[in-house]
Order: structure tokens, then C-alpha cells, then sequence
């Protein structure tokens, strides 16, 4: 076609527009979309989750293994104790089978086996050193209390009479049994020891308490022996 002002070629310009429009159309399909999506970028709030998640889980692990030792440990503990105390016993059982092995559960003519030990019960009154000389010269000696229960084992065969036993003052005005040991248990009747005149430095055992009284008194006296097989 020809212009009045010169001939002009619009085919090229035609050819332009269909080869923009196709590639337009093409770029519009599937692949472009994918092409797309491809370029979208993921929020880093996103990629951080799963990081968080196992960092999580770890804690919780963590946290449950700890826990588990603790018991673990408790447990090892209570063990620990338990079967000492339990050695402990059996030892103790041990000692006290060989302690009963060696001595005899019978006693000699004249004297009491009460609880683990045998007695003599005088029948004739004595000053306290007398009656404490006596009882060493039948390889004993004069009663000692351990504790209340020796006291109630005795008390049936002795509540009705006065007897000496191995307690007295020392030179330190203190009262002491006779192996040299101070008060523990203890026994005394109302108001007692008060040192009537000043002269009471031994004492008896009355009825069911102990009273002080002057040494150079005549009391009946019990002696105390553990006697070997």
C-alpha cells in the first residue's frame, strides 16, 4: 500500500503485535503460573516453626530424664537406708545370740534368773560397804538400774522389803553407781534424796522408789551377776 507521503510497510508493525500477543498468551497458561509460584517467597515466620518444634521436643525430653533420674535416685536412696537398717538388725540379732551363747540361763543355788541376769536377795542385813563387799566376793556386785524395765522385772521380789543398792555419792558430793557411771534413769521418791542430818550417802530402794539414808544403816542388799557357762 502506498502513502501519500511514501510508501510505508506495516506488515512488520502487524507481525510485532501477534508475535507480543502470543507471547502474552503463552505466559498466561500453567507454566507461567507455576513459574510464579516458584518466585512467591515463604514468610521466615514460617521456615522458623519446625526449628522451634524440635527444640521443644529436646526440652521436653530433657525435662523427662531429669525427672526420671531423680527418682532413680530417690529410689537407690530409700534402698540404701532401708538395707542398712535391716544389716543393722541382723547384726545386733547376731551379737545378742553369741552375748547369750557364752553366758548360762540358769543360775546357782540361792540365786533368781530374771531377765538376762541372775540375783541374790539377801536375808541378812548389812552396812552398805559390807553388804557391796559381799556381793564381790560372789563375783558380783551390788545392783545397778539400767532402766525401769530392770526395775519392773525385780519389783515383784523386792516391794516388800528394803534393800541396798550400788548407788552413793562420790567425793564430789555427786551420787554415782558403783562402775563409776552417773544417773540416768532415775527413781527417787517424793522429796528424796534430802540428806536427813547430812549423813545419807547411800541409798536403798524402798517399796518402789529409792531413798537415801547414812551407809552405817543395817538394810538387806541385792547383788547382781551375769553368770559364764
Amino acid at each position: 500500500m502506498k502513502h501519500i507521503y511514501g510508501n510505508v510497510d506495516t506488515g512488520g508493525d502487524e507481525d510485532q503485535s501477534m508475535s507480543s500477543f502470543q507471547m502474552q498468551k503463552r505466559e498466561t497458561g500453567p507454566a507461567a503460573r507455576r513459574k510464579t509460584n516458584e518466585h512467591i517467597a515463604v514468610p521466615s515466620h514460617e521456615q522458623k516453626k519446625p526449628k522451634q518444634r524440635r527444640v521443644t521436643v529436646l526440652m521436653v525430653l530433657q525435662i523427662i530424664m531429669l525427672v526420671f533420674l531423680i527418682i532413680l535416685s530417690g529410689l537407690f536412696l530409700w534402698f540404701y537406708l532401708n538395707t542398712s537398717i535391716v544389716i543393722e538388725k541382723m547384726k545386733n540379732n547376731l551379737t545378742e545370740i553369741e552375748r547369750r551363747s557364752t553366758f548360762c540361763t540358769s543360775c546357782p543355788t540361792g540365786w533368781r534368773f530374771i531377765g538376762s541376769s541372775c540375783y541374790f536377795f539377801s536375808t541378812s542385813e548389812k552396812k552398805w560397804e559390807e553388804g557391796r563387799d559381799d556381793c564381790v566376793r560372789h563375783n558380783s556386785r551390788l545392783l545397778i538400774f539400767n532402766d525401769k524395765q530392770e526395775v519392773d522385772n525385780l519389783l515383784p521380789y523386792y516391794k516388800e522389803e528394803r534393800y541396798w543398792i550400788g548407788l552413793r555419792k562420790d567425793g564430789k558430793n555427786e551420787w554415782k553407781w558403783l562402775d563409776g557411771t552417773a544417773l540416768g534413769y532415775e527413781n527417787w521418791g517424793s522429796g528424796e534424796p534430802n540428806n536427813n542430818e547430812g549423813k545419807e550417802n547411800c541409798t536403798e530402794i524402798r517399796e518402789t522408789f529409792w531413798n537415801d539414808v547414812s551407809c552405817d544403816s543395817s538394810v538387806l542388799y541385792i547383788c547382781e551377776a551375769v553368770w559364764r557357762c
